[in-house]
């Protein structure tokens, strides 16, 4: 997604060209019938199926909303906030239309799948909307998942993210900083291939926060 969205950056960067958005989605598309084709091959293996297995796919994050894509986007805009908003407005969408083609075959597959060639389910969830949910109501979010005793004893205490913007393990002036309270952050990481800055993976709380608002899914 990352390469497609800053091809089309690259190609016109005030993405005026419909031509180039078209291809951009175009590319969207293809991913989604690459995404269906995997899942269908899996599900059709035989040495995959010799217990029946379910498979849960899961969605990606509004792409739009995380701050690794917030960060280049100004890059990219040369800190241009309108370029920078246009920017983040064509990943939003680009991430979204990839969410819906993918809850459209998994849908599909649910009405039309032989069970004899492909046993055990397949699943997804709105993880789109969980995410947004958490980004704007995010205490609301902790006291059901507390409520409903869906949270490790560890975080129940003092889990109340409130950084959203930065990663908790930052790099100042060359060398790697770690926050002081790992739990007020959602990202955590820095890229270890290459030692950048990376605003893009969750912490391990927040990890097990998604990973609750899965189970509902999972077990329905």
């Amino acid at each position: 997604m990352t390469q497609i969205w800053t091809f089309a950056i690259k190609a016109n960067s005030t993405l005026s060209r419909s031509e180039v958005l078209a291809k951009v989605f175009c590319w969207v598309d293809m991913q989604i019938t690459e995404l269906q084709h995997q899942v269908t091959k899996a599900r059709q293996n035989l040495s995959v199926n010799s217990l029946p297995c379910g498979f849960f796919i899961i969605p990606i994050a509004p792409l739009e909303t995380v701050p690794t894509f917030v960060s280049q986007a100004s890059d990219l805009a040369k800190n241009s906030a309108t370029l920078a908003r246009s920017y983040l407005q064509v990943i939003g969408e680009m991430s979204h239309s990839y969410n819906w083609g993918m809850s459209c075959f998994v849908s599909e597959m649910q009405i039309t799948t032989d069970p004899l060639t492909s046993p055990g389910w397949v699943k997804t969830y709105d993880f789109e909307h969980f995410w947004r949910d958490f980004i704007a109501h995010q205490s609301q979010v902790i006291d059901y998942l507390l409520k409903t005793d869906s949270l490790p004893q560890t975080c129940q205490q003092s889990y109340q993210p409130t950084v959203f913007n930065t990663p908790c393990l930052q790099e100042v002036n060359g060398k790697q900083v770690i926050c002081s309270d790992l739990e007020q952050y959602v990202y955590w990481t820095m890229n270890p291939m290459t030692c950048s800055q990376d605003s893009l993976h969750p912490t391990t709380t927040m990890h097990q926060i998604i990973a609750q608002s899965l189970l509902p899914a999972v077990n329905y």
